[in-house]
């Protein structure tokens, strides 16, 4: 969560410099051989000038027009030096429509980006420094009204893993089957007014994800008068989330303003996947109102009903620093428990203890007996032929 906004900028910036780099090189093609002249550009010279080394080890096929289609199977880019594997990002497949001239002339066009097989690595050193900082970053758009026109952006048995360097913390995002992309026909045009749909099933630590929504146009997301909206539902393991609402500054992830609803078994395991310390508590269902950004959040309004309590307040969370450190303001309200009945079914049958006097004894004695007592004394009565014996043991 500490380098959430930033770090996506990031690798949004890097992807489009790559896809800048690749659609140059293909305009390239046709002065330096073809497809093979594609490769020979990327692989030396271009992967010199951005520092890190790409290599494209499958065919590469052009498809010229109005997009241009592009297909590299088989790529790879080169981790930081200090970095704990020695790829940064893989791909079995890349392909890529694309209008060349808007990467000239602006806003960039993309009607389609689809990854097969991807794999993305995420790193920071023991020392902060982070492998997604180096040239292509420099193209993350830095205002609304420069971000591309993607169409859409499809993944398949993909993944992308984060490791901290500095924690040793990690984790994975496994995308077996997603797609983000405008809705209806209207994706074929270049106004950029659609709505998003989003679609995502996978895993996340290991956890079984699934995800669909809705989000505001990238007309929407350009314009920075109004805040962005967005609105989605899903699982994490055993807990099901929906959000709805808007984000002030969504290139940067802040400025949230959001209404949540979860359910679901054992919170402080989603707690523990998202990296934030929280306390054990049973089966729980609760609303509350998401805001901040930044590394900063604030849960407030917090409703959560768990076990035989239900909680109220609110939760800061503060993820700027190495740990995630959460302050929490709640009131528990225990909830009544339900009354008992006053028998038990054990097959004996108890009555209310009170005293009466027996006409043949000189004392009293409790009725509490059971029926068990009841047949002893009925014997005793018998085996005495007297209706007026008494003894201290069957009573009369």
């Amino acid at each position: 969560m500490r380098f959430f906004g930033r770090r996506v900028l990031k690798i949004v910036g890097w992807a489009l410099a790559v896809l800048a780099i690749v659609a140059a090189a293909a305009v390239g093609a046709v002065w330096f051989g073809g497809a093979a002249g594609v490769v020979w550009l990327i692989e030396h010279p271009v992967s010199t000038a951005i520092g890190r080394q790409i290599r494209v080890a499958g065919p590469l096929v052009i498809q010229w027009g109005a997009p241009t289609h592009i297909v590299v199977d088989d790529i790879h880019v080169a981790n930081a030096s200090w970095g704990s594997q020695t790829e940064m990002f893989s791909a079995r497949r890349l392909e890529i429509a694309i209008f060349a001239r808007s990467l000239l002339f602006g806003p960039t066009r993309i009607p389609s980006i689809a990854f097969d097989g991807a794999r993305l690595l995420l790193e920071t050193s023991d020392h902060g420094e982070a492998n997604w900082n180096f040239a292509p970053a420099a193209a993350a758009p830095k205002k609304r009204g420069e971000f591309p026109h993607i169409q859409r952006l499809a993944v398949q048995q993909s993944e992308i893993d984060y490791r901290n360097g500095e924690t040793g913390a990690q984790s994975t995002l496994a995308m077996t089957d997603g797609e983000l992309a405008e809705a209806g026909d209207a994706g074929t045009g270049d106004d950029a007014a659609s709505p998003l749909k989003i679609t995502l099933a996978g895993g996340f630590q290991g956890r079984p994800l699934e995800l669909v929504g809705d989000f505001g146009s990238i007309a929407e997301l350009r314009n920075p008068t109004k805040p962005y909206p967005v609105s989605f539902r899903g699982g994490l393991s055993d807990t099901t989330l929906a959000a709805d609402g808007t984000i002030e500054e969504p290139l940067d992830f802040a400025g949230l303003d959001l209404r949540l609803s979860l359910e679901g078994r054992k919170l402080q395991e989603i707690a523990d996947i998202l990296g934030v310390p929280f306390p054990a508590l049973p089966d729980f269902r609760g609303t509350s109102k998401l805001s901040g950004g930044n590394g900063q959040w604030q849960l407030a309004a917090l409703t959560l009903k768990t076990g035989a309590s239900d909680l109220e307040g609110g939760l800061d969370i503060a993820a700027r620093s190495i740990s995630p450190i959460s302050r929490a303001s709640m009131a528990a309200r225990p909830t009544a428990p339900r009354r008992r009945p006053s028998s038990r079914r054990t097959g004996i049958i108890s009555f209310p203890t009170r005293r009466f006097r027996c006409r043949s004894c000189r004392g009293s004695m409790p009725s509490s007996a059971s029926t068990a007592g009841a047949s002893s004394r009925s014997a005793a009565r018998r085996s005495s032929g007297s209706a007026s014996a008494c003894s201290s043991a069957t009573g009369c």
